[in-house]
């Protein structure tokens, strides 16, 4: 099995350390058999900016690797170390701070080693620490086209190995050939897709046709009932291209007057047994960038993020090219 890369921050405090052994469960839960890969991108110029001197520089390295190693030798993650899952962490060094360029750096790492996915903890808000102050994380998410797993503070101490995947949907023509290339790695692990979709209230939508009327700019009723129509049809679409594929699915269409953090992670407490995980596969109507750091600060579960949009050699030769205009 190709191996996970764990991004880290070599110099977060002891505080922080607990959601880094949440994650590394999590990662096993995620990938029992995979090797985990620990990378720190140091950056020079965030410790230039905070003053350190010059002759001070060189011994940054060997400073995150002596962090890394204090992280990955505590006493909670003796059985991966005893495994011989963990390997030794890596710290690359990157001069610019930019977010972007540290990205890159670590994607192009990811991509060098194969990696099946890219994990990382952070609580989704300010500060945890110099790496996952969101200006990283983000735009990791953002960018990467290997999967992120994605753990938060409420993430279970101990998640057993995943067997189940929810995956939020608004049924959009648009999102099916991602899922169909979802559908490939849930074949690969064997794992049970959960189709779900929030739908709005009744009365929600006559609220909006009212609106609507007035020139609120909401969708008139009518419309509305098009358009499930419409997603109904679609969901057929999807259930027939994972009965092909030979992948268990089911949908679950269900009216909610909670935020839609809340509905889903609701629902996922109900497959508590079934050991879930929270796929998100691109931005939907109702699932925003907000959503998204509910569900990183709330959820109990796993979340795993992919953008299906560009295949991973496109990325890769995407790289390259950067990095070969730099050195121009």
């Amino acid at each position: 099995m190709n191996p996970v890369v764990w991004a880290l921050d070599a110099f977060s405090s002891k505080k922080d350390w607990p959601i880094h052994f949440k994650t590394a469960r999590a990662i096993h839960a995620y990938a029992p058999e995979a090797q985990i890969h620990p990378v720190y991108i140091l950056s020079e110029q965030v410790f230039s900016d905070r003053g350190y001197s010059s002759f001070l520089r060189p011994g940054l390295k060997p400073m995150a690797l002596r962090n890394l190693n204090a992280l990955l030798s505590h006493d909670a993650l003796f059985d991966l170390m005893k495994s011989g899952q963990l390997l030794s962490p890596k710290v690359v060094v990157e001069i610019s701070s930019d977010a972007e360029v540290c990205v890159e750096q670590f994607l192009r790492y990811a991509l060098n080693v194969n990696a099946a996915g890219i994990a990382i903890g952070t609580h989704a808000r300010s500060p945890i620490a110099r790496l996952f102050s969101g200006s990283f994380s983000q735009t990791l998410i953002h960018k990467s086209r290997i999967p992120v797993l994605i753990t938060g503070a409420y993430q279970q101490e101990d998640p057993q190995p995943i067997k189940t995947v929810i995956v939020p949907t608004d049924f959009k023509p648009e999102g099916r050939e991602d899922f169909e290339a979802f559908l490939e790695f849930a074949l690969q692990r064997n794992l049970d897709v959960e189709l779900f979709y929030k739908q709005i209230e009744t009365f929600e939508n006559w609220m909006q046709s009212d609106a609507y009327l007035l020139g609120g700019g909401w969708s008139p009723i009518v419309e509305s009932h098009t358009e499930e129509e419409d997603r109904y049809a679609e969901a057929e679409i999807w259930l027939r291209r994972a009965r092909e594929a030979g992948v268990r699915v089911h949908v679950t269409t269900e009216i909610f007057r909670e935020s839609s953090a809340d509905c889903i992670i609701q629902y996922a407490n109900r497959l508590a047994d079934r050991s879930p995980m929270i796929a998100i596969l691109r931005p939907i109507d109702w699932l925003d960038g907000s959503v998204l750091r509910d569900l990183i600060q709330t959820s109990p579960y796993p979340l795993y993020v992919k953008d299906f949009g560009e295949p991973r050699q496109q990325q890769r030769d995407e790289l390259a090219d950067r990095e070969t205009a730099l050195r121009w």
